[in-house]
């Protein structure tokens, strides 16, 4: 479902033809001939240094590579996406456990998760990304406490999530306040590239179209945009 859901997007709605990548195959493949690499949320541990540097080199020769949720993860801990993650240590941190009997156990660790939630966000429509978006408020789908910090940086952040974030579904009051203010995607350079992330399913089982439309726009306006990180 992970790769399936964006590939449905892309070949069925927007009938873009898609070609499906494995990790095993990628040193085999010539970036060159590809514009776009979309990264998809997964494991991307077992991806070789040769891979990387490969990546690297594609992006800062113009590449845009677009990563979701875990994806995105990795990208910033290889230095290629400039933001900060909250750490499962920060969440655990939020909890107070101290008092609690074993048979708690499985209560706390439901409070610790976000298994499925709307949540809304405002989006800044000036942006190239969110060319066709009248209203600045955009509802996403999120089912993971992956959480992305920009920091000081300006001009990165092309949604971010509102003081009360959380419209529907269940989501403890400590991760939705944790969530709060914190991006929701971020878009920058690297070299003459583009890196764009984001924690949440923006196509959310073929059906979530309002925020497709933000991966559609990484597809056909990523080099209409410049934010260069200090």
């Amino acid at each position: 479902m992970k790769s399936g859901e964006i590939r449905y997007y892309l070949d069925e709605t927007l009938q873009i033809p898609v070609s499906v990548v494995e990790h095993s195959r990628l040193a085999n493949v010539e970036l060159a001939n590809y514009s776009h690499l979309i990264l998809v949320d997964g494991d991307y541990g077992q991806l070789s240094d040769g891979n990387i540097s490969q990546l690297k080199h594609w992006l800062k020769q113009g590449g845009t590579v677009f990563a979701q949720k875990r994806a995105a993860k990795w990208l910033a801990k290889e230095d290629i996406l400039f933001v900060n993650f909250i750490d499962k240590k920060q969440i655990d941190n939020l909890f107070d456990s101290q008092q609690l009997s074993y048979q708690d156990k499985k209560k706390l660790s439901a409070r610790k998760r976000i298994a499925g939630a709307i949540f809304a966000t405002t989006l800044d429509t000036s942006h190239p990304l969110a060319f066709g978006y009248a209203n600045n408020t955009l509802p996403l789908f999120r089912n993971s406490t992956l959480m992305m910090n920009t920091g000081p940086q300006s001009f990165v952040t092309v949604a971010s999530y509102n003081s009360e974030p959380l419209l529907s579904g269940y989501a403890d009051k400590n991760l939705v306040n944790l969530l709060a203010y914190n991006a929701a995607l971020v878009a920058h350079n690297y070299g003459k590239g583009r890196v764009i992330a984001t924690t949440d399913v923006l196509a959310f089982r073929g059906y979530w179209l309002g925020s497709a439309k933000l991966l559609a726009n990484s597809l056909f306006f990523a080099d209409t945009f410049s934010a260069t990180i200090k």
